[in-house]
């Protein structure tokens, strides 16, 4: 699942700082629940692509990384995707999916099976938490000044 901006509320602010807060209802996480189990891990996005850009890039693969678009299926912009076979066709997904919030990654290879790709350390990048507690929200402060 990403989270955009266009998905925070901002609870709190002043001159130092801002509080932002997303929330999901309470069918949005039993979709969740339903579909992926019990628990969620948020990645920081930025170390997340600088490592795929790296692995991918040394391996010399083409490859995009971008939000998924939820559209109908008759969408006007995603049959354009299809009929040209651009890369970008990967990143469509039926408006019904909408809840998940997703990105993903698109690698320039055919794959028969499984294929694994070592991205690195992301540990440090990470939080684990129960998609239950999504409904109480999920803040982020901002610092303006240190």
């Amino acid at each position: 699942m990403g989270i955009k901006v266009d998905d925070l509320e901002i609870s709190e602010y002043n001159d130092d700082y801002a509080k932002l807060i997303f929330r999901y209802d309470r069918k949005e996480i039993e979709n969740l629940k339903k579909d992926f189990g019990e628990y969620a891990v948020i990645i920081s996005p930025t170390k997340l692509e600088e490592n795929i850009s790296k692995s991918l890039d040394q391996a010399d693969k083409n490859w995009i990384f971008g939000e998924v678009r939820y559209r109908g299926i008759n969408d006007f912009e995603r049959i354009q995707a299809f009929s040209k076979q651009d890369a970008t066709r990967f990143l469509y997904k039926d408006k019904y999916f909408e809840y998940q919030k997703e990105y993903r990654l698109v690698i320039d290879e055919s794959i028969e099976d499984t294929k694994i790709i070592e991205i690195g350390e992301l540990k440090d990048a990470t939080i684990l938490m129960k998609v239950d507690s999504l409904e109480k929200g999920l803040s982020f402060e901002i610092k303006f000044k240190e």
